[in-house]
């Protein structure tokens, strides 16, 4: 209903508009068109600024707009996860705080925002829960799916900074690669086409012509020259004196037999050359990399052949060497100090995380951050002078779960600028070594970006076509306070995992594994979840666990105390010579002992948690910002240990603790000896022991 009419969905593809306001003789005001969409069923629809959204199970896309007063369906931009390829039906649609809640089945909770007129972007999404109908009140989202999914609550996310679309324009094709020169953009697409836009205006940027030819990789050199590099063929352009119109100045073509037909950033360049792949098949592969120089006329300088990697997709140069990546998951370091010999330096180990595609990378503060499709996150970071792959805290949106694949990455400002297929573009900040936040967001598909003062370009598919954002020179410190740190001395890092809801569900809570070591704790409490784990195992006498909780300078509202949880699993009897010899040194220490903690699984990552559960004692312990790191040295072998630190800006509830006690039971803490007692964790009624209750601290953290 809206001022007194009522619009209902009648049939499967009409709208009637019924007059109410004689509300005892209703009639009926007119029907809206067929909507020439195909068949299509509309399950709700809202009435918004004069528009009907509705939502449907319609190919085209699953969110439809109308004026309400005429019936016109508008032409819309869509995200990924609700464009025709991705098979979504969204079920169910609610307005609020100027956003749109979608149920969308398979695809979960989404959570829109209409950024410019009929085109929309994705503020949230959770793809946990297979949801068909949703109310959102006071801050929350009440939703129902399926017999499996039940009755779920959501809390309305506090929102990531939304990064500034200026302009769009459709551009056919899907993006190969973009240069920017001065005022104008070059974008190679897979229609063999080069675009060329004057973005002076980048609210309003046009299109001044094009070029047929089969680009697969473009750069321009900051001196009036662009390069393409063609399958056969290094094109060099002038576009110094007329920019829409390049002027070809020279052609150096690859040796025969040597192609290059993927498209993709595999041209990079240095002060004086420009570097480039080209591959010839056979019975072995064949890689040859050629080093050219620049300017206006290319003349060949030297030539490496590289046996038994067979595909090359990007390349990125830094003072004397040549990052390249090559086949699969396989990373090559070419020393071209000399340019007329280079040479093969080494070659980055197989990343141990299946078959993926290293799209682009860039080299920063002696790191290499990749941009991939692996299944293990979409970031990647490396040591860039031994090839030693780090273990990274990614946010959601760059996470296994989310299946999406980044294309691009750049840097500005220290900030990370990824350019993905389903989460578009995100900016990242790196608060902590390895540990990353997103700070920024606008959920527009790139597939290619350049970063150019504030502004990124950035282009995708053919709906996304050429877009230019603006992004502030100095974001709003990321909503996170500061991070507790565990790191364990004279020995190796423990490897870092975040509790996420992969795992077990339901009143057991989650759980998490190390695949390194092959250890797994389950029926983690749930007000654990979103936290950091840092997981080790095999501690040998003479190390010792360092706790710290350091300041973020400058930032006294964000310096909270740091809650640490130390699990350990304790082996029977209480003289165990697994244990480390902590329980008592963590209560010397002012750690408060408790019986709700996870169970312990000794087997390899992924199997089943059906199996028996070796039980554990937790001990909890807050650190205020700021004070000298609580040390626990370790006096006997300690076979496995896990400390969670609370997620950023996480709450909780007394009553979650409530219904871990109530399902996992409580082990009986015996206090003078710093463990448990007996084997397992029967269900006991009855007063608590002293020691066996845990707290959850609650805190807020001020929305920005």
């Amino acid at each position: 209903w809206n001022g007194g009419k009522v619009y209902a969905v009648m049939s499967s593809t009409s709208i009637f508009v019924i007059n109410v306001f004689d509300p005892a003789h209703p009639s009926t005001g007119f029907i809206f068109p067929h909507f020439d969409i195909g068949f299509v069923s509309v399950f709700q629809v809202i009435f918004w600024k004069g528009s009907l959204y509705a939502v449907t199970d319609n190919h085209k896309g699953t969110i439809m707009k109308f004026n309400a007063f005429t019936g016109i369906r508008r032409t819309l931009y869509l995200p990924y996860p609700l464009r025709e390829a991705d098979m979504t039906r969204s079920t169910s649609i609610e307005l609020y705080n100027s956003k749109l809640y979608l149920a969308c089945r398979e695809q979960g909770l989404i959570i829109l925002e209409e950024s410019m007129e009929d085109t929309f972007l994705v503020l949230g999404q959770d793809t946990a829960h297979f949801l068909l109908l949703l109310v959102v009140n006071n801050g929350y989202v009440f939703s129902g799916g399926d017999s499996g999914n039940g009755f779920i609550i959501y809390g309305v996310p506090v929102v990531v900074p939304e990064i500034q679309l200026l302009s769009i324009v459709e551009v056919p094709g899907d993006a190969y690669d973009l240069a920017k020169e001065g005022g104008y953009t070059y974008l190679l697409k897979t229609t063999n086409r080069l675009h060329i836009h004057n973005v002076a205006d980048k609210t309003n940027p046009v299109e001044m012509g094009t070029m047929d030819l089969e680009g697969k990789s473009c750069l321009t050199d900051g001196n009036g020259r662009l390069y393409i590099a063609l399958p056969t063929m290094l094109r060099v352009y002038d576009i110094s004196t007329n920019p829409t119109t390049p002027t070809l100045l020279d052609t150096y073509s690859y040796p025969a037999g040597c192609t290059k037909t993927r498209g993709g950033r595999f041209l990079t360049q240095s002060p004086e050359h420009i570097y480039l792949t080209c591959h010839e098949d056979g019975a072995s592969p064949l890689t040859r990399f050629i080093v050219i120089t620049k300017g206006a006329v290319l003349t060949e300088v030297g030539q490496l052949e590289i046996s038994g990697l067979d595909t090359h997709m990007c390349s990125v140069w830094n003072g004397g060497k040549v990052y390249a990546t090559v086949s699969v998951n396989r990373i090559i370091v070419i020393d071209v100090l000399d340019a007329a010999n280079p040479v093969l330096e080494f070659i980055f180990p197989h990343f141990d995380i299946g078959v993926f595609t290293v799209f682009q990378a860039i080299f920063w503060e002696g790191h290499l951050y990749a941009v991939t499709d692996s299944h293990a996150g979409n970031l990647l970071k490396f040591n860039a002078f031994n090839g030693v792959r780090l273990d990274l805290v990614l946010p959601a949106p760059l996470r296994e779960a989310d299946q999406s694949s980044c294309h691009s990455i750049k840097v500005y400002n220290s900030k990370l600028y990824c350019g993905c297929e389903a989460q578009g573009l995100i900016a990242l900040d790196e608060p902590v070594p390895n540990t990353f936040v997103v700070i920024g967001q606008s959920r527009q598909q790139v597939l290619v970006l350049v970063v150019d003062g504030n502004n990124v370009f950035a282009c995708g598919d053919a709906v996304t076509g050429l877009a230019i954002y603006e992004v502030p020179r100095a974001f709003p410190p990321p909503d996170t306070r500061n991070k507790g740190l565990v790191d364990l001395v004279n020995g190796p890092a423990p490897v870092v995992r975040e509790v996420r809801g992969t795992g077990l569900r339901g009143p057991l809570g989650v759980w998490v594994w190390d695949e390194k070591s092959g250890q797994q704790w389950v029926r983690i409490p749930r007000w654990l979840e979103g936290s950091t784990v840092h997981l080790g195992a095999f501690v040998k006498k003479g190390m010792a666990l360092r706790l710290s909780c350091p300041r973020m300078e400058g930032r006294a509202d964000r310096n909270y105390p740091c809650t640490f949880y130390v699990t350990i699993y304790n082996c029977f009897p209480c003289s165990s010579a697994t244990n480390g010899g902590i329980p008592k040194l963590l209560l010397d220490a002012g750690f408060t002992p408790a019986g709700c903690g996870p169970r312990y699984v000794p087997t390899y990552a992924g199997a089943p948690i059906d199996v028996p559960h070796h039980p554990a004692v937790i001990f909890k312990l807050q650190v205020e910002a700021g004070t000298p790191p609580v040390v626990i040295p370790i006096e006997k072998t300690l076979l496995h240990f896990a400390v969670f630190v609370h997620a950023a800006g996480q709450q909780c509830s007394l009553k979650d603790e409530e219904v871990c006690m109530r399902d996992t039971g409580l082990c009986d803490y015996n206090q003078n000896e710093g463990c448990m007692d007996k084997p397992m964790c029967p269900r006991r009624t009855g007063p608590v022991r002293p020691g066996n209750g845990i707290k959850c601290v609650c805190f807020h953290i001020p929305v920005w």
